[in-house]
């Protein structure tokens, strides 16, 4: 072709493409592409909100079933890595309340923000344990207690902030306490309080319990949001943690966890040098909030990659790009 200079390294495959955000499920796309015949799927998500992240989900099982079935199965391992949405963090039994904190930008009400989330994991049970969220600002009796119950239960603080949450177990015995923030004043809704939101946690119970938690929201995907930050501002312990944050489905053992290498420096500010030639800093590293080691290979994540521009991009055609 005329304007073709590369060629992929295997011109003559056939490739199949499942929308899994508006037309079908992820696991119907499994099945779907299993039933054209597919020999190698690539799974190019990475979810981390509300998820157990212990192979018991939908997703998970259908990914494992096409690899028992005989299908190679491709999975990133996502985009989290050092960019602050993970925390871990053990609470000691008996000690009282452990306080920590995070970080709500200013931008996010610019962005039109009116949610953040916060997912806890725990392989030991929660019911012993004290989740609690607090804005700076706030009042001596503005705490925010995440519920112990299976349906979803609301509270809210003399700042307007409902706090909606509730608590599930998985299939794997992974407990999960799910909840999200919104400013409700005025008969509408609006940003959280931007600035540093406290997060109290009181272990009750008898033996220690080692916390994974995870926060987003509704506007950013994998960082710029709100976000465990390492600050000077923060006098206690920073909790952010780039281990433990393989996102799904590179959460399954048998699907090939991939994760992202660096060979240039970081192109957002336009530097094409020579990188690190490690680890991207954004990349998903393991192992499993369980244990289990999940990354298999690394590959060029980084703007690595040269490939043809997208045909909306408003490049020429047949011009390449570098590419994340």
């Amino acid at each position: 072709s005329e304007y073709r200079r590369y060629s992929g390294v295997a011109p003559d495959a056939d490739l199949i493409i499942a929308n899994i955000y508006d037309n079908i499920s992820h696991e119907e796309a499994i099945a779907w592409a299993e039933d054209l015949g597919a020999d190698v799927m690539l799974h190019e998500v990475s979810a981390f909100d509300g998820q157990y992240l212990d192979g018991s989900s939908n997703r998970e099982v259908a990914v494992q079933t096409a690899h028992d079935n005989g299908i190679s199965q491709i999975c990133p391992a996502g985009n989290i890595g050092e960019n602050f949405r993970h925390g871990s963090v053990n609470t000691v039994a008996g000690q009282g309340w452990q306080t920590y904190y995070f970080y709500s930008p200013e931008e996010m009400v610019n962005y039109g923000s009116l949610y953040f989330f916060l997912t806890v994991l725990s392989q030991q049970g929660l019911d012993d344990v004290d989740v609690v969220l607090r804005h700076s600002t706030g009042g001596q009796n503005d705490f925010l207690y995440m519920s112990h119950e299976s349906s979803t239960e609301c509270v809210q603080d003399a700042l307007g902030h409902y706090l909606c949450s509730n608590t599930s177990l998985s299939d794997n015995g992974t407990t999960m306490q799910y909840g999200y923030i919104t400013n409700y004043t005025n008969s509408g809704y609006s940003t959280p309080n931007t600035g540093w939101w406290e997060l109290w946690l009181r272990n009750n119970g008898n033996t220690d319990n080692f916390l994974d938690l995870w926060l987003t929201d509704d506007v950013t995907a994998f960082g710029g949001g709100v976000s465990f930050v390492d600050s000077p501002q923060v006098s206690t312990d920073y909790i952010g943690d780039a281990t433990r944050s393989v996102a799904s489905p590179a959460t399954v053992p048998d699907c090939v966890g991939v994760a992202s290498y660096s060979t240039r420096a970081d192109a957002y500010a336009g530097d094409m040098t020579g990188g690190s030639y490690d680890l991207s800093y954004f990349s998903g590293r393991g192992p499993r909030i369980d244990g289990v080691s999940l990354l298999d290979i690394a590959a060029p994540g980084n703007f690595d990659i040269i490939t043809a521009a997208s045909a909306d991009s408003g490049y020429v055609m047949g011009s390449y790009v570098m590419f994340g």
